[in-house]
């Protein structure tokens, strides 16, 4: 493991080398589709790089610091006028 799971600065700065990239670019290699659900992305973030096992408990996924593991894809389809929406980055 890459990262210290007890430690939230260890954490976070091991999500942020995910920031703008595909699994392909993060190296994420997964050989099976865990489920046809919308939330199979973050599943796969969480098994596959982040390591931890997957379950359906009630509890933070980093329940020693108290933190939620949450992923958000963005697929970019077409230009967008930066006055219109703006974008805020980590």
């Amino acid at each position: 493991m890459d990262y210290n799971e007890h430690d939230l600065e260890s954490v976070i700065e091991y999500a942020r080398r995910l920031e703008g990239k595909t699994l392909r670019d993060a190296d994420i290699n997964y050989d099976v589709v865990i489920g046809g659900n919308k939330g199979q992305l973050g599943q796969i973030v969480e098994k596959y790089y982040f390591e931890k096992e997957l379950n359906s408990r009630q509890e933070p996924d980093f329940s020693s610091i108290g933190l939620e593991l949450k992923v958000c894809p963005i697929k970019k389809n077409r230009p967008v006028a930066k006055s219109i929406y703006p974008f805020i980055y980590l």
